[in-house]
């Protein structure tokens, strides 16, 4: 599926969009589902000790129709100036209440470490005496982990992962280390005993991938 990076904002069609989103130049994610959108500000994403501040807008419709959804209440309502809207709505939640009838906003506060940005700049990491989740999110990061492959990821439908050989093959890095920082329940990280740059990245007993980890950031 890859991440959806977005230049700007502004000019951006927004009516159709569903799943997450990231805009390089205002530094923010939307997420969009059919009755809520979620604005983040990645300014703090992956700083330790930092906040993101969100706003999650909530269309609570009373027929839960298509028809209905917070996508075209907010088009009527701002005949799609969705830039200047998620502007003054930062500035001024309450504006977005007064502006339409049925949509109630919350102000919310992450923790930075929790939030996955495609954005972050990290510096190269020394290889650690014992592997952590932390150290392969900074070295995904850093460029330092190579040749991402997955080993397998088995669910209860047997049939289906055989067709599609286990889901095996190249790993999307920003996909990864996005589910790693926002799922961080169950992973198990380890250095291969007999190729000490081998580092497997495992999920409880389900998901198993392995990546290269290249110290100064070159392949040799």
């Amino acid at each position: 599926m890859g991440i959806n990076i977005i230049k700007s904002l502004e000019g951006w069609d927004f009516l159709n969009a569903y799943g997450s989103y990231y805009f390089e130049k205002e530094n923010i994610s939307l997420d969009f589902y059919t009755d809520l959108i979620v604005v983040t500000n990645l300014a703090n994403a992956q700083k330790p000790g930092k906040t993101c501040s969100a706003l999650r807008l909530w269309y609570r419709s009373s027929i839960g129709s298509y028809d209905d959804n917070i996508h075209l209440k907010i088009a009527n309502a701002i005949q799609n100036e969705f830039y200047d809207f998620l502007v003054e709505a930062f500035q001024n939640p309450e504006y977005v209440t007064s502006l339409m009838d049925g949509v109630e906003v919350y102000e919310q506060e992450y923790k930075g470490i929790s939030v996955f940005s495609p954005f972050h700049k990290q510096k190269p990491i020394k290889t650690p005496k014992k592997w952590t989740r932390s150290h392969v999110i900074k070295a995904i990061y850093s460029g330092q982990m190579k040749h991402g492959q997955c080993k397998g990821k088995y669910t209860d439908d047997y049939a289906y992962d055989a067709a599609i050989n286990y889901r095996k093959g190249i790993i999307d890095q920003m996909e990864f280390v996005k589910q790693l920082i926002e799922s961080p329940s169950g992973w198990r990280i380890r250095q291969d005993e007999e190729q000490e740059n081998l580092i497997h990245v495992n999920c409880y007993h389900f998901d198993y991938n392995q990546f290269i980890f290249v110290e100064g950031g070159q392949q040799k």
